[in-house]
């Protein structure tokens, strides 16, 4: 069994956020924006999948 912590991505923008869910990725965790308080950040586990996905969703 391995200790190691999950390794997490924040996203900012919420409907980034809703597209990564409909891809099958679970939002972790949902914090208040510390320097926008009007704003929430969606903490994602990290992996090879979600970011191959961020690049398809934002064109990169």
């Amino acid at each position: 069994m391995s200790n190691n912590p999950i390794s997490k991505k924040r996203i900012f923008k919420r409907s980034l956020a809703i597209k990564l869910t409909e891809r099958g990725h679970k939002i972790l965790k949902v914090e208040k924006n510390k320097f926008n308080p009007g704003y929430m950040i969606y903490i994602f586990e990290s992996s090879l999948q979600l970011h191959e996905d961020l690049c398809k969703i934002t064109d990169r």
